[in-house]
């Protein structure tokens, strides 16, 4: 077929063989952690339509971004860890509304948190994955099948 029917990845890999401009267009999409291998280059170009007005690119990539944020979080108590693998995300269901004060990381070390636990891993992980098995959200039904497909929650 035609390039709607190829994932993202394998159209923006020939057409855009500059790693920076790829990465720019790989870090536009904000759907679910999905890989460009994974996403139809129909539903790329669809979400990312807005593109059409002109991009931006952050000095030293969107890996500066987050780096950028991260004297801000010490300097209101917080802790910022990378790289550690995160087993569950702690709740206390005693509160109300239910909130998440820890994780557990894959190696057994719980870190708690007094104030908020950040997840930068998408709706479907964390659901699918790190919150306790529960019933969900209303509409979230959509969870288990929401890879490869394009969702908006």
């Amino acid at each position: 077929g035609g390039v709607g029917a190829r994932t993202a990845e394998q159209v923006l890999g020939v057409t855009l063989p500059d790693y920076r401009q790829l990465d720019l267009l790989r870090g536009m999409f904000r759907t679910e952690n999905l890989q460009p291998s994974e996403l139809s280059f129909a539903a790329y170009v669809s979400a990312t339509n807005h593109a059409l007005e002109g991009l931006s690119y952050p000095q030293g990539g969107f890996r500066s971004l987050a780096r950028a944020l991260v004297p801000t979080i010490q300097a209101a108590g917080g802790r910022v860890l990378t790289r550690a693998h995160v087993r569950e995300i702690l709740l206390d269901s005693q509160s109300k509304p239910t909130r998440a004060v820890g994780v557990v990381l894959e190696n057994g070390e719980k870190v708690s948190c007094a104030k908020s636990v950040i997840c930068a891993s998408g709706v479907v992980p964390l659901f699918t994955q790190y919150l306790p098995k529960a019933p969900l959200p209303a509409g979230g039904d959509c969870l288990q099948e929401a890879r490869p497909r394009l969702y908006t929650l």
